[in-house]
């Protein structure tokens, strides 16, 4: 991580009387203590998959901005910007990451499938369901035919007899 700092030129003296007696003490005894903490606190609320986005990155480094200058800018120390340099994680652990992308595809991928599979039960059902319906509608259509048919034959037994 860099961090871009500048003393303020109206706190100067504040500074050497109170803070440090020169640069280097300030760099290595006030600011490093300070930039140690902080940062990581602050980093360590992105997941590992976010550190690969600039934007997340980016967002992230102004808070710790923003969190140092409100520790150091009473001491006269005014934080300019920071940057996140060069950032690896262990191989094994990007493996798991990887990993763990893979396999989250996988379980979308499956997700899928079974939203798939779901969706054409239901279509085969409500086609089944349709066809049931017809046959019984024809069904019923016979009967009601036959039935008329017989009222028709009963009616002109009667009136031929």
């Amino acid at each position: 991580m860099i961090i871009a700092y500048r003393i303020d030129a109206v706190k100067a003296p504040y500074i050497l009387q109170y803070v440090a007696r020169n640069d280097e003490r300030l760099r290595g005894a006030i600011v490093r203590t300070v930039a140690r903490s902080k940062p990581r606190d602050i980093f360590g609320e992105l997941k590992t998959e976010a550190f690969y986005v600039a934007d997340a990155r980016e967002t992230q480094s102004e808070k710790v901005r923003k969190a140092l200058q409100e520790i150091l800018g009473p001491m006269g120390i005014i934080i300019e910007k920071v940057l996140t340099n060069d950032y690896r994680f262990n191989a094994e652990y990007t493996k798991a990451i990887e990993d763990k992308k893979v396999a989250d595809q996988q379980v979308e991928k499956n997700k899928s499938a079974q939203h798939a599979a779901t969706e054409e039960y239901k279509r085969k059902l409500e086609e089944a369901k349709g066809e049931v319906n017809k046959m019984v509608a024809d069904a019923d259509g016979g009967y009601l035919k036959a039935k008329i048919d017989a009222d028709v034959y009963l009616e002109q037994q009667k009136l031929l007899a």
